[in-house]
């Protein structure tokens, strides 16, 4: 998938192709066959194009980790899109929609204007199940509004931490460096004078300030 996405391709010899992608890449007689005689892998349809990839996801079902996913992919940089699967949102409707034509196109079905006792008791039945559908492409809508602010939350985190490290770098840039050395020794003379007033408080003691007896 990574090669098809973004490879570099690989010549007939065995050697990465370098480039240059653009028309004249691939021969219009290597372009009309299924294992062109040039190359051993055709370039990628983004040859220059970064991949990340971040597994969230086991062999099925959901995942509890795409938010850190995504953390992950905005500190990096990368372009994040986000949604839900199709299995998450279509698998309970799609079956409540195939239970349904499977039991009209069976004997008691053909849905007509006087419903059976039977179709009756059948549609109670999928009323209760397309509420229960509902209610979970509910929960998928919210899931995905979670992604989407957590999302627009690590963007704002990462702009301001850009921010912090500009200013940093600028603070860095700007330094003159005479000024710089002036301070440094003005804050190391008050520090050490700071710290000789300290260690005179711990010698003192109450005998300093009696008065001495005469003789």
């Amino acid at each position: 998938m990574s090669g098809t996405l973004a490879g570099f391709g690989v010549k007939s010899d065995g050697t990465t192709y370098t480039g240059s992608y653009d028309a004249s890449t691939v021969s219009a007689a290597d372009a009309t066959q299924l294992f062109p005689s040039d190359w051993k892998v055709g370039p990628g349809i983004a040859p220059k194009a970064d991949l990340y990839m971040y597994r969230v996801f086991g062999c099925n079902g959901s995942s509890s980790v795409v938010s850190l996913g995504i953390d992950k992919a905005v500190a990096d940089g990368v372009n994040v899109q986000y949604g839900v699967t199709a299995s998450d949102v279509g698998t309970g409707l799609m079956q409540a929609l195939q239970s349904i034509a499977q039991f009209n196109a069976g004997g008691s079905g053909n849905f007509a204007t006087s419903l059976s006792q039977a179709q009756s008791a059948y549609l109670t039945g999928a009323i209760t199940t397309a509420t229960t559908v509902d209610s979970d492409l509910n929960a998928q809508v919210a899931s995905n509004g979670f992604v989407s602010n957590r999302l627009t939350d690590a963007q704002t985190q990462q702009t301001s931490m850009t921010t912090l490290y500009k200013g940093f770098v600028s603070n860095i840039q700007d330094t003159n460096m005479a000024d710089a050395a002036t301070q440094l020794s003005l804050n190391q003379t008050q520090l050490q004078a700071a710290l000789q007033v300290t260690a005179g408080l711990h010698q003192l003691s109450l005998l300093n300030y009696l008065p001495s007896s005469g003789g």
